[in-house]
């Protein structure tokens, strides 16, 4: 049904607002439960001593698994220590370490982005003493060396973008199975305009299946924009 409403309930509804508290259309869902997922006092389990902080928004995978990153600091031992982790949450307020960026020689330069998809998860995450980010798999194995990690599609697929040699933007994909791939770079011709190429590279998606779909500038004769 729909009503003139300007007050936002949070009852047995859903409400679909349009803008300046116009019409509201309601549609009956049944019972809403709201509950805490995350708070300042996060119990991590195998997290040690550890007081933890700046927990990421959760990224879940198809299957229901949700993970975050957090900030921690130890202050046990001889040496107080602190970088970043990830967690798989396993209730209110309550996650399980998996690993720890010191666990693995892995620099305090954060664990983001992370996807979590059916084949595991896969973060960005900078080698101890080195400069330049690399894509790992939830294992610890690197399987890309200087790629900046976009997307992990549900069944593995991974895209990323890097530079190739005389820093050409490009965009690239791993597929399970398969080494690294080049979909497009800079310059590259676009299909059905002659003449024309594709100038900025910008945003892009995987979908589930690992079809990537990308956004770019073009240029060439005819072209405006």
């Amino acid at each position: 049904m729909t009503s003139p409403s300007c007050t936002l309930r949070l009852a047995l509804y859903f409400s679909l607002v349009f803008l300046q508290c116009g019409l509201v259309a309601q549609e009956e869902l049944g019972e809403v439960n709201v509950g805490i997922l995350l708070g300042p006092d996060l119990t991590v389990q195998g997290g040690g001593d550890s007081t933890w902080s700046g927990t990421s928004f959760p990224v879940y995978g198809s299957q229901g698994r949700g993970v975050v990153s957090s900030r921690f600091i130890q202050e046990s031992g001889e040496v107080p220590s602190a970088g970043s982790a990830l967690l798989e949450l396993s209730g209110p307020n309550t996650a399980r370490l998996l690993f720890r960026d010191k666990d693995r020689e892995q620099g305090a330069t954060g664990l983001n982005p992370f996807f979590s998809t059916t084949l595991g998860l896969y973060y960005l995450a900078t080698p101890k003493d080195e400069a330049q980010k690399s894509i790992f798999d939830e294992n610890g194995a690197r399987i890309e060396n200087e790629g900046v990690l976009q997307f992990a599609s549900d069944n593995g697929t991974i895209v990323f973008t890097d530079r190739l040699e005389g820093s050409v933007p490009n965009i690239s994909v791993i597929r399970p199975g398969e080494s690294a791939k080049t979909l497009v770079k800079r310059l590259d011709p676009v299909p059905g305009l002659e003449g024309v190429t594709f100038n900025g590279l910008m945003r892009l998606h995987v979908n589930p299946n690992g079809r990537v779909a990308f956004a770019s500038s073009l240029q060439g004769p005819g072209v405006d924009f």
